[in-house]
Parts: structure tokens; C-alpha cells; sequence
């Protein structure tokens, strides 16, 4: 069955795969896509699914997980097996909302988990998301060499780790009025582990560094996507007023969800980092935190479980980053701290440096910094302060 409109440019056109049992779901979704300008091409098991995906070729496909005959997991892992089907994006669309089922989904290789019912408005921005990102991923993915990371692991495992957390990444970091944002994650080529993400509501922005080893890429990948996908739907961090959302409140939120989603021997390290004014940042969990502005010395913020209050004037910049004290096992100290920031420094490029010099140190380890900048001019040549209790 397809149904098409030419009402609607919000998304990239192309034909879009919907395989589900449920009719009732299908008429929905033909109408919510079809008004976005898509084509939509149905199927009521996996095994239709695949056959359609292999002539029609589609833009994405969203997989309900039970469907008579082979489900939507098998119907997953055939689409990324076959060459010729490997690069349609995946979007999971199912009534099951156990965190089992969505690290399993994400395991695979699925671009994204939503459960049903739905918000229409929710599904068009993740399928967007995942349309935007599926270029960058296939590129990423092509260049990878198809080599395991280690025993125990299957050969491909790490680029396809690497290709879900490019998907990850790529999301343009959010704006807030006065705070500028910079990121960067240096690639180790063993195992993939460290990851950031930066979410902006209502004014209120935070930003969560990790790193994350689970003793294999692939679910290291799939555990850092749940948590991302935690962050943003399953936190009360969000519902929190602004006076009482503290950034210690929602690490203990993550690290609960780490605790029921992950294996007993997972090491999960995170910091946390909530701007919700412009000159008012807060700051939880173990990790390597430096405060500075341009032109003039960097030190340490000491951190720790409960928050940290760090006053930013205009022209200070945060580095964020995860430590090997607060790290998986095994992990080296030579890690870089910068003494001095140059005179044009921005978020962006402090961020950029410091993963450099990481990488520098240890380059078959991973590496990642969001660095956070308070915009406007210096008014001292001194550097920020910080206040090292609880906030």
C-alpha cells in the first residue's frame, strides 16, 4: 500500500518503510508522513519487509518489534547484514518500553527507539534526526577498516559501534542566550567508549560527559545511546523547578538507570553540568573540570558527588571532560591539563586542543571534552572562580 502528498517540506521526501501488524498503526502513520511529503511503503511482517526494502529501497524504515513470522529484531539485523539494505536508518516503533527491549533494538545497530503510543510531533523530529544523520554515519562506516577490536569480538563490531556513536554526535550542540558550547571526541580505534551529549529546554541547559566500557563496542555504543535517550525522556530533571533541579539529583538519576540497564561489571564514569543562567553553572560527579578565560591560567575545579557551584563572568570558559580516576579499569594518567588558554580562545577550539593533546598522550584511547563559554567581553585578567562546596 503507499500513500503520498506534496504538502509539507520539514523533511528530506523519499519513501519510507513502515512494517507492523496493527492497521490501525499504519493508517496513522500513513497520514502523519504522508502530510511531511513522504511516500509511504507498508508490510505486515519482517519477511515483506525485507523483500520490499530490497526493491524499493527506502529512505528509513520504522519496525514494530512483534510481528508474526520474523520479528522486527530479526527483520533489524537482516536489513544491516544485507549490503544492500545496510544503510537504511532504523527506528524501532513498539509498544514494549522495558529498557531491555531498547538497548537490545539499539544493539543491533537501530538508529533510535520510539515507544508506542506515539507523539506525532516526537516521531517526525526522531526520524528527522536520524534522516539528517544517516549520511555522515554511512560515509564514517565506509572508512572504517572491517577489523575486530579485540578477542572475543566479532569482526565489524567496531565499526558499527563507531557508526552508532557518530549518530550519536552529530546533532548540533543547543544554543542558550550568553553560553557558547564547543565539543570534540578523539577516536582510540580499540574500543569505543566515551561519548557527550548537550540538551537545552526551557532555558535550561545540560551538558553530560562519559565514558562508558561494557567490555565490548558494540554494547558500549548501545548502553551510551540508552542513556542519552534516558536523558532526554526519562529523567524528572526536566519537570524539576528550575530552584531545585540540581545536576547532583539527575547523575543519581543516570546512575540509577546505568545500575538497571547495564551489566554488574560495566564501568560507567559521568560528569554532569547545568547552566540554567547564563552566569550560574553546576557541576557533579568525579571528573576533570578546568575554569580559565583567554589569555590567562586554567586550573582545577574540584568536584565530587554532591554539585559544585561555578560563577561564570563574561569571557570564562568550563572545559568538562571524564578522568581516569573516576574511569573503567586499566585507564593511564597521562592526561593533558592545560596551564594557559591563548588569547582567541573559543568553546570550540579549547575543546579541540585539549582532546588533541589527549590524544597525544594516548592515542589508542578515547577522548572526549565539551567545553562551555560565557559570552561577552573579559572584565578581569584573572581567572574564573569557582566555589568548591555544594551547591
Amino acid at each position: 500500500m503507499t500513500a503520498s502528498s506534496t504538502g509539507g517540506t520539514a523533511l528530506p521526501r523519499g519513501k519510507i518503510l513502515i512494517a507492523d501488524d496493527d492497521r490501525f498503526v499504519i493508517k496513522l502513520l500513513e497520514l502523519i508522513l504522508a502530510r511531511e511529503g513522504f511516500e509511504v511503503i507498508t508490510a505486515e511482517n519482517g519477511e515483506q519487509a525485507l523483500s520490499i526494502a530490497r526493491r524499493e529501497r527506502p529512505v528509513l524504515a520504522l519496525l514494530d518489534i512483534e510481528m508474526p513470522g520474523l520479528d522486527g529484531y530479526a527483520t533489524c539485523r537482516a536489513l544491516l547484514e544485507d549490503p544492500a539494505t545496510r544503510a537504511i536508518p532504523v527506528i524501532f516503533l513498539s509498544s514494549r518500553r522495558e529498557v531491555a527491549d531498547r538497548v537490545a533494538g539499539l544493539e543491533l545497530g537501530a538508529a533510535d527507539f520510539v515507544a508506542k503510543p506515539f507523539e506525532p510531533r516526537e516521531l517526525l523530529a526522531r526520524i528527522r534526526g536520524s534522516l539528517h544523520k544517516a549520511p555522515l554515519v554511512a560515509a564514517r562506516g565506509a572508512a572504517i577498516p572491517h577489523t575486530p577490536d579485540g578477542a572475543g569480538t566479532a569482526p565489524g563490531e567496531v565499526e558499527r559501534a563507531r557508526a552508532m556513536r557518530a549518530a550519536q554526535l552529530v546533532r548540533p550542540l543547543p544554543d542558550l542566550p550568553g553560553i557558547e558550547l564547543g565539543a570534540a571526541v578523539h577516536d582510540g580505534g580499540l574500543v569505543v567508549t566515551d561519548f557527550y551529549d548537550a540538551v537545552e529546554r526551557g532555558g535550561r541547559l545540560v551538558v553530560v560527559v562519559g565514558r562508558v566500557a561494557e567490555g565490548t563496542s558494540l554494547a558500549t555504543a548501545a548502553y551510551a545511546a540508552a542513556l542519552q535517550s534516558f536523558l532526554r525522556h526519562g529523567t524528572t530533571f526536566w519537570t524539576t523547578p528550575s530552584s531545585g533541579a540540581d545536576p547532583a539529583a539527575l547523575k543519581a538519576e543516570l546512575d540509577e538507570f546505568v545500575a538497571s540497564a547495564c551489566r554488574a561489571d560495566t564501568d560507567v564514569a559521568l560528569v554532569v553540568a547545568a547552566v540554567a543562567a547564563p552566569g550560574t553553572l553546576r557541576i557533579a560527579g568525579a571528573g576533570t573540570v578546568l575554569i580559565g578565560r583567554a589569555g590567562a591560567e586554567t586550573r582545577p575545579v574540584p568536584t565530587g558527588a554532591a554539585s559544585t557551584m561555578v560563577g561564570l563572568g563574561p569571557g570564562d570558559l568550563v572545559l568538562v571532560a571524564p578522568t581516569p580516576g573516576d574511569a573503567p579499569r586499566g585507564a593511564s594518567a597521562r592526561w593533558p591539563r592545560t596551564t594557559s588558554l591563548p588569547a582567541n580562545v573559543t568553546a570550540d577550539g579549547w575543546s579541540h586542543d585539549w582532546v588533541a593533546a589527549a590524544h597525544a598522550a594516548e592515542p589508542d584511547r578515547d577522548a572526549v571534552a565539551v567545553a562551555i563559554a560565557r559570552i561577552g567581553a573579559t572584565t578581569a585578567t584573572g581567572p574564573a572562580r569557582a566555589t568548591g562546596g555544594p551547591a
